[in-house]
């Protein structure tokens, strides 16, 4: 071969080497090879040390070590993304080691993704799942799985402040350059124990990110965190995670053992806006606060998110200490919805507001139903609170409900506002919710919160309701997160009717199983089955409208129709039950609850068509597996088919929901039969 030539193939080889954009890593490959599709590499580490800007690097199915460090870079333009090949599972696994491990760092790169990938087992004190830090900036981390960050393989560990882990933290050390342009979306954190650490922790020198429909949940502290003034940045001028935006997560299950987990944090951070998030069974649902003295938390906007059924407050706000503590400044907290929380009925409110100054407070809904009556609760005097336009509701009523502002504790909502000079343009009314209980916090259209915000509102740059629909409508803003302009179905017909299905009936316990979790469908305890209940006109008998439901153990099951009044016919349907209807026309009114109970005589159902199952329980007949309205020789042959077949799980021979087709359930059907029981109808 000559000079020339070898000359041309080298520089042909170097072309191809340089424009190949795709890398592949298998557990078979081999670090020694080129990373091609045919002849992969071997491991994440090496990966991380030779993929070339503009690459992507997809990795096979398999388990991968972690204790990985991402040691290139991209560049403006040209991402290094590494990620799953389609449709492979791939796991970054740290093992059970009780010894400290981050599964990736990524420590001053630049342009880089990861996304598709699973982060589980970093099983030691201070172990991290992904941290990124020391001005590492266009990070995105997308889609991925993060579980099993533990400090202690010890589930029974003593949590102190010694004890740490992160899941993902984006830590800002770095004095001259920040973590910038960090997205973290889409991702799943679940099942960490944290000891005195986060979920999800942007922390220091941090500048610019977005935080963004991520699912957080069974966290043994705070889900979301983003904060400042811990000395994590030498220059105290940028220590603190600022310029961000947390939107659209959806956080539950946090919960502290030794402290108030909030579900989304910002402690001591700067210029946030968190909105269109929401936080459910933690130990606080939102707060704003600045744990550090001397340190301050400023321009955080709370807005258009949903908070229900946390142990705490639904939103905290304020220094709880200080001057021991830092302040909080500048903040807003405008247009959420808190439904319900307090759970733990320790004296707060759905409202908590501790030491701050020129904040502002409006536009909220404050649903309560703890036992002291409790709406909100203020300490250590704060300076320029604006509170005001917000609506609070207490089913106990306005003359009942309490208000503990700054030590003085007024009953009754008038008193409150006479006492303080706050919530002037306040209500105090049934928000009207299409279904509180069930989280949907959609306005009925005649809700009382419908256009009763701050008539100056101003909406703000990017914002949405909730559902991300328009914010105004004619220039107006409802009470909390929800605008009524964007779901079709807030003006809907509510029915809540109470019902009893026979076969299903625990007689000594007075209400009924868990059948679907009986049945392989689920695992809530407190789900019986799902029936459908149509709404007939009252004189022709045709059908108005018909909707699905689930049907709780306790016989309560509420459906939503679309806006319908006037007086309809019941008729209840389920799978193996005789269809049943209502003894009378039942009254409705758009936008309005209706209730209509069956259980409680059997002339509630139309020729007195129910059976007693328990002493002033009445329900509807087990049996009609057909739905041809007769208990007959049909439905036996339905049933012995899937006896002789052994037949389990979601099957509608299974009378008594037990799980399985077996004589118990031949003996509630013989009964019926013998006793000719048909469904009775007003025609």
């Amino acid at each position: 071969m000559s000079k020339l030539t070898l000359s041309l193939v080298c520089i042909f080889l170097s072309f191809l080497s340089a424009a190949q954009t795709d890398f592949y890593v298998s557990t078979t490959g081999k670090n020694a090879s080129n990373g091609s599709f045919a002849t992969p590499w071997k491991t994440f580490q090496y990966a991380c040390n030779n993929a070339t800007p503009g690459s992507t690097v997809y990795f096979f199915s398999g388990s991968y070590a972690g204790s990985v460090y991402m040691n290139v870079s991209g560049t403006a333009g040209n991402y290094i993304t590494f990620t799953n090949y389609p449709g492979n599972t791939v796991t970054i696994d740290g093992g059970s080691t009780n010894t400290q491990i981050e599964l990736l760092n990524i420590s001053g790169a630049a342009y880089i993704r990861i996304i598709g990938l699973n982060f589980t087992n970093a099983m030691g004190n201070f172990s991290k799942g992904i941290v990124i830090r020391n001005g590492a900036h266009d990070i995105d981390i997308i889609n991925n799985k993060i579980s099993n960050i533990i400090f202690l393989t010890n589930p029974n560990a003593t949590v102190t402040a010694s004890k740490n882990t992160n899941p993902l933290l984006v830590y800002g050390e770095n004095s001259t350059t920040s973590c910038s342009n960090i997205n973290i979306t889409k991702n799943e954190i679940y099942s960490c124990r944290t000891g005195y650490s986060e979920a999800l922790t942007l922390n220091g020198n941090v500048d610019g990110f977005v935080v963004d429909s991520n699912v957080i949940y069974n966290i043994t502290n705070i889900g979301i965190d983003i904060a400042g003034g811990y000395g994590v940045c030498s220059n105290t001028a940028k220590d603190a995670a600022r310029n961000g935006i947390v939107k659209s997560n959806t956080v539950y299950n946090c919960v502290s053992g030794v402290a108030v987990a909030a579900g989304i944090y910002a402690d001591g951070a700067q210029n946030i806006i968190i909105q269109n998030n929401k936080v459910y069974n933690c130990g606080r649902g939102f707060e704003v606060g600045c744990e550090n003295a001397g340190k301050t938390a400023t321009n955080i906007t709370v807005r258009d998110n949903i908070a229900y059924e946390n142990i705490e407050a639904g939103i905290g706000i304020g220094g709880y200490n200080y001057p021991l503590t830092g302040k909080v400044t500048n903040c807003s907290i405008l247009n959420n919805t808190c439904c319900n929380n307090v759970t733990g009925n320790n004296g707060d409110g759905e409202l908590l507001v501790e030491y701050t100054e020129d904040c502002t407070i409006e536009n909220n809904i404050f649903n309560a139903s703890n036992t002291l009556k409790r709406m909100l609760v203020t300490r250590l005097n704060s300076i320029g609170l604006t509170i005001n336009y917000n609506l609070y509701y207490h089913s106990a009523g306005q003359a009942t409900s309490t208000y503990d502002y700054n030590g003085t504790v007024y009953t009754g909502f008038s008193s409150y506002q006479t006492g303080t000079a706050k919530d002037v343009q306040s209500v105090f009314a049934l928000p009207g919710f299409v279904n509180g209980a069930t989280a949907n916090f959609n306005l009925l259209c005649n809700s009382n919160a419908i256009n009763a915000g701050n008539p100056a509102f101003i909406t703000g740059v990017y914002e949405t309701d909730y559902y991300g629909g328009s914010r105004l409508l004619n220039g107006k803003v409802d009470a909390g997160a929800v605008e009524t302009n964007f779901q079709s179905n807030s003006c809907s017909t509510i029915l809540q009717c109470i019902v009893y299905l026979q076969g299903y009936t625990d007689t000594a316990a007075g209400e009924m199983i868990p059948v679907l979790m009986n049945q392989g469908i689920g695992n809530n305890s407190n789900f019986t089955d799902s029936v459908t209940i149509e709404l007939h006109h009252p004189v022709t008998f045709s059908l108005i409208q018909s909707e699905k439901a689930v049907l709780l153990k306790n016989g309560l099951v509420q459906l939503s129709y679309p806006a319908v009044s006037g007086n309809y016919y019941l008729a209840v349907k389920h799978r193996n039950s005789l269809q049943t209807w209502s003894s009378a026309a039942v009254s409705f009114t758009a936008g309005l609850i209706t209730a209509y109970n069956f259980t409680t005589a059997s002339n509630k159902a139309y020729g007195d068509n129910m059976i007693e199952t328990a002493p002033g329980i009445w329900a509807i007949y087990t049996g009609d597996i057909n739905n041809d309205g007769n208990i007959d020789i049909g439905d036996f042959a339905i049933w012995e088919t899937a006896y002789d077949q052994l037949a389990s799980g979601y099957i509608s021979s299974d009378l008594n929901g037990d799980g399985n087709t077996d004589i118990s359930d031949y003996i509630i059907w013989e009964t019926n039969y013998y006793e000719l029981i048909a469904a009775d109808y007003p025609f």
